[in-house]
């Protein structure tokens, strides 16, 4: 380093120390912190990704608490999930729509400037899968048509396949659902445990025969938590508001731990939900819009947390496999 570099710093650290002993300190600090944060939202940018969610009100149980998740843990990094919604429709219907260009689609959206949801009604597929660069296309079955892999094939690749004309760059994932509870009266003809593993064998096709690249184990994750303390939430019970939904506060924070861990995964981001201290409460809910809420939530205690973010790390490393808690 030569002499007059170090100079140039030595003087520049007298002045610093200067300005903070002057009457103009606070203004300073003030200027400081405006260009700290200038700084910040230009590396947000900078790593800036785009993730759609193609699915119904399940993949608003698993994604509405996520923005906020990964805007807490990840604070440098700018992601921005929108949800493709047709509410209690399989992939079939959506295929449907797509093919047929009818403007029935619900585009939900994320607003990071607002800290907001939004939902846009009668929007036709091609007008959102064209406003965005998709980095991850994300795709949510409905409940009976995720337990059978022919049920959901062909339409997810039909539907890759009209998508990647547009988005070629995009990489493709796929949600496992929760299982129905039970005892609930929209499923009568399996067990709970059953019906989880049907939906896991599912996802799992579609990743070894290579039409999807991510697994979003979410359904696993609840599954966990079924077979721990936490299976006594819900009004329902099993963690759902209705035997079919899951209720807010702890119940969608599992679901929302495993689809920002599992987003970070594919984004190589290095940052973790055991990171996280964000707590789910009724006001925090109401702030930000989340769409479709069932039920009060559900605030739960430190411990309960911890056992969410269990149930969601062992899901991730293990997608097709239950743990008992």
């Amino acid at each position: 380093m030569s002499e007059n570099i170090k100079l140039s710093i030595i003087l520049f650290i007298s002045l610093l120390a200067t300005f903070s002993c002057s009457a103009d300190s606070e203004k300073y600090e003030a200027e400081e912190q405006r260009e700290a944060e200038t700084q910040q939202r230009v590396a947000s940018r900078d790593k800036e990704c785009n993730i759609l969610v193609i699915g119904n009100s399940l993949a608003r149980d698993a994604f509405c608490y996520v923005p906020l998740f990964i805007e807490e843990i990840c604070p440098n990094h700018s992601v921005n999930i929108d949800i493709m919604y047709v509410g209690g429709n399989p992939l079939s219907t959506h295929w449907n729509y797509i093919n047929d260009q009818s403007a029935l689609f619900t585009w939900d959206t994320y607003d990071t400037k607002t800290g907001k949801w939004e939902s846009s009604p009668y929007i036709l597929a091609e007008d959102i899968v064209t406003s965005h660069h998709w980095d991850i296309i994300i795709f949510q079955e409905g409940s009976v048509r995720a337990r059978i892999y022919e049920t959901t094939q062909p339409y997810v690749s039909r539907i890759i396949n009209c998508i990647k004309s547009l988005q070629p760059d995009a990489i493709f994932a796929y949600l496992i659902i929760p299982s129905r509870p039970d005892g609930s009266g929209f499923m009568k003809d399996t067990t709970s445990d059953n019906e989880w593993e049907m939906n896991a064998t599912t996802a799992r096709q579609l990743y070894d025969e290579g039409i999807i690249s991510h697994i979003i184990p979410c359904g696993t994750a609840i599954q966990n938590a079924r077979h721990s303390p936490l299976d006594n939430y819900g009004d329902f019970g099993h963690l759902t508001y209705d035997g079919r939904h899951l209720q807010e506060g702890i119940p969608c924070v599992i679901d929302a731990y495993t689809a920002t861990e599992a987003l970070m995964k594919i984004l190589n981001i290095n940052s973790t939900i055991a990171n996280s201290h964000l707590r789910i409460t009724q006001k925090w809910i109401w702030a930000i819009n989340v769409l479709g809420r069932h039920g009060s939530v559900i605030e739960g205690s430190d411990y309960d947390y911890a056992l969410a973010k269990q149930c969601a790390l062992l899901a991730i490393d293990n997608p097709y496999t239950l743990q008992q808690l």
